[in-house]
């Protein structure tokens, strides 16, 4: 403390000129040296990391692309960058990786979860960029990320682990001691759904943990939602026990008496709305790029918004990423089947129609998005509010309110 107080008394000498006491001042030419030494060396160091203020009904977007967790400004679609996964000075490192680089981010207590393939699950303070790898996952259980990440009610991060390729699961991970369970795989057909071998998990949700009587066979609060599609032939919406892993059958895309048949993969987009009903993308190899609604209890789909139909908005292809808003409005990501341009569209949960919401070509909203991989609405209640105290398993953004 005494040497910051000899610095910051140096500092003003500099900029203010004033007189120093003379027991302390050796002399004037000392004092000039002095002054440029800890002027180059705040300028060889930089400018501090800019805070991000998060707040509620804002979108959490992870840009495998550009290897970064951006902040979606939840009124005004302006885009800042909460951490890069490149830059090793604000915690350890994802190698960016075209076709694996599957960063998802998941919000809940008050704390923001990042999967880093290959590399594990790190916890990011928003304020600073700063993040911590919570699960190593080079020990122990040794895979890749898929799309999809949650956090429960106990605070537990659940994470699609795509494994060997062969054998994807979720898993649900203690980020306090990084234990780790396996809660259902796909291959394993006493689980239920048939042997789903060779299939992946597109993405994971989790549903209002309230009782659903309609649904006793859970026998618990708070069911996964997931989707698979692949090779098995399976192109599907589960419901899985978050206890015992078993998995019914929600929503089959390959019966037509069920809606419309689109195909899941890479799509990445799996959310709940406020009443209940499941919100999917179709996926990047559909011919169709739809934003459906799923009943929970029949499984039978609507379609919510044609992102090929310009009577409802601006066109999208290869949607990726659904979050609702506070509000009820829907968030998606698309690329401008035209341009490439990765955006951000919020949709109307009734009529359907679409705006663009975070146009990457309007450089006033903040930097572009290279690829969106993943996205994540804040809840009002998610504590965004206070400084973060010490320790880093307490909420970096203070008591919820």
């Amino acid at each position: 403390m005494k040497k910051a107080a000899k610095w910051n008394t140096l500092l003003r000498a500099c900029v203010y000129r004033a007189d120093p006491p003379s027991s302390f001042w050796p002399s004037r030419r000392r004092l000039i040296a002095g002054c440029i030494a800890l002027l180059g060396g705040l300028l060889l160091a930089g400018s501090p990391a800019q805070a991000v203020t998060v707040e509620g009904d804002d979108i959490l977007v992870t840009d495998s692309g550009a290897n970064k967790l951006m902040r979606v400004d939840g009124k005004t679609g302006v885009r800042s960058v909460i951490s890069d996964f490149s830059n090793p000075a604000q915690g350890p490192v994802v190698v960016p990786n075209s076709t694996f680089n599957n960063l998802s981010v998941a919000i809940g207590q008050g704390r923001i979860f990042v999967t880093g393939p290959y590399v594990g699950i790190f916890l990011v303070d928003p304020r600073t960029g700063h993040r911590i790898l919570v699960s190593n996952w080079h020990q122990g259980l040794d895979g890749n990320f898929g799309p999809g990440a949650a956090v429960d009610a106990f605070g537990r991060v659940l994470v699609n682990d795509e494994g060997a390729f062969v054998t994807p699961a979720v898993v649900r991970v203690v980020p306090l001691n990084d234990t780790r369970v396996t809660v259902t795989r796909l291959w394993d057909v006493s689980q239920g759904g048939g042997d789903l071998t060779f299939c992946g998990i597109t993405d994971l949700a989790l549903e209002s943990p309230k009782w659903n009587p309609k649904h006793p066979q859970e026998g618990i609060k708070g069911a996964i939602l997931i989707g698979v599609n692949g090779v098995c032939g399976a192109r599907a919406i589960y419901r899985v026990n978050p206890v015992t892993g078993y998995r019914t059958l929600l929503s089959d895309f390959t019966n037509p008496a069920q809606g419309a048949l689109v195909d899941l993969s890479y799509s990445g987009g799996l959310a709940v709305e406020h009443s209940g009903a499941i919100l999917v993308d179709s996926g990047g190899t559909s011919s169709r790029n739809l934003l459906l609604r799923i009943d929970p209890v029949s499984g039978n789909r609507t379609v919510v918004s044609d992102f090929d139909n310009p009577a409802q908005g601006p066109l999208g292809a290869n949607l990726v990423g659904a979050a609702v808003q506070d509000c009820g409005l829907i968030i998606v990501g698309a690329p401008d089947p035209t341009t490439g341009r990765n955006n951000l569209f919020r949709v109307d949960p009734q009529s359907g129609r679409r705006v663009l919401f975070s146009n990457s070509a309007n450089p006033g909203q903040g930097p572009s998005f290279n690829k969106v991989a993943y996205i994540a609405v804040v809840p009002h209640n998610a504590g965004f509010f206070a400084p973060p105290p010490t320790g880093s398993f307490t909420s970096p953004f203070g008591p919820a309110r």
